[in-house]
């Protein structure tokens, strides 16, 4: 009996080690001990921004409600353009950068914003939700980030600035995230470049003028 049992044994170890070749044969791109290790240590130390997903649906309503109503007005100002040249072309005047204008920078903020961010000692994982897509950006090709104020007729809003090396920004608004008062010293205490207050310098209607590229 107690021989049949060792030979079981035997047997499983030989099967388990051949299982590990095949896969190893299969795919010679595994990640490393050393890599594996990272992952599980990041996994282990995660701070996961917590997105408020209610900022996106009030863009997409409001981009498809200006949208609807830049429709509008199109079509009102091309079919008077004949019979009323004059109030269409005054329609079309007021209207169209106006409507355009709020029809625009949600439609910008949706695709530009709709982010769910994660904070590791190694990396930043940027996941886009429109696009359906994670970057894994490592820290050393991270320059460092800022803080910010920016003023609407609502209110002040705090903004952070992550600066990468490739000159790409990632811009996250105080409203768009539930724990955003988190996000700074969090990010301070694992070793990210704090480089400081910016102010808000408008540089465009939808652009700003950019401190630490």
């Amino acid at each position: 009996m107690g021989a049949e049992v060792l030979n079981l044994n035997i047997r499983t170890s030989i099967n388990i080690c051949g299982l590990l070749n095949i896969c190893a044969s299969i795919s010679p791109t595994s990640p490393s001990p050393e890599t594996l290790a990272v992952i599980f240590s990041d996994s282990m130390d995660t701070f996961k921004v917590k997105f408020n997903p209610i900022i996106p649906l009030v863009r997409f309503i409001w981009t498809v409600a200006a949208g609807a109503l830049l429709t509008r007005i199109f079509y009102v100002c091309f079919t008077n353009y004949g019979t009323d040249t004059t109030r269409a072309i005054w329609i079309f005047i007021i209207g169209v950068p106006i409507v355009g204008t709020l029809f625009y920078i949600p439609l910008k903020g949706l695709f530009k914003n709709s982010k769910i961010y994660s904070v590791t000692n190694s990396q930043l994982i940027v996941t886009d939700i429109l696009k359906l897509k994670t970057e894994r950006i490592k820290k050393e090709n991270i320059k460092g980030f800022s803080d910010s104020r920016i003023e609407y007729r609502i209110g002040t809003f705090k903004q952070l600035i992550i600066y990468l090396a490739d000159n790409r920004k990632f811009e996250i608004m105080q409203f768009e995230q539930f724990n955003f008062k988190q996000i700074k010293p969090t990010m301070i205490d694992i070793g990210y470049k704090y480089l400081g207050p910016e102010p808000y310098t408008w540089k465009w209607f939808d652009s700003r003028v950019y401190y630490f590229e």
